[in-house]
């Protein structure tokens, strides 16, 4: 992830279909956690419940690198289901060679806190403090 590409913001919200979501357009970092927060998750994961259309997502895409959290679960017992992908150095064949390709990792039972901890880390190219999130 590099500083150089903007920060592309989207939504998708219970009521969406699949193949729709809000553009929030380009976003400085700080307007991006300030976007999530805007959110109300347990809100949009009761109306997913209720509806059977979604799950609500927030995504920032940051030139080739991508991160997106979806809100599951029953207020108030909700997580979130969270992947990052960019570039970088792949390991093959069992770990003897390396190529570059595109590293992906995904979590299942993020908290609220952890979800927003994730897009923070990206929206900074913090790649260290999103690896410990995505093994914790």
């Amino acid at each position: 992830m590099t500083t150089s590409h903007p920060l592309k913001v989207s939504v998708q919200r219970a009521h969406h279909n699949h193949d729709e979501s809000d553009s929030l357009g380009t976003l400085d970092p700080s307007d991006v956690l300030a976007a999530f927060d805007r959110i109300d998750w347990l809100d949009q994961a009761a109306q997913a419940q209720t509806l059977q259309r979604v799950a609500p997502t927030f995504s920032v895409e940051q030139g080739p690198s991508l991160i997106w959290v979806s809100v599951a679960g029953q207020p108030p017992s909700v997580e979130f289901v969270a992947s990052h992908s960019f570039p970088g150095e792949v390991k093959r064949l069992f770990g003897l060679l390396k190529s570059p390709g595109v590293i992906e990792n995904d979590r299942q039972d993020m908290t609220l806190q952890e979800a927003r901890q994730a897009i923070a880390a990206f929206v900074q190219s913090d790649k260290a403090a999103l690896i410990r999130l995505f093994d914790a």
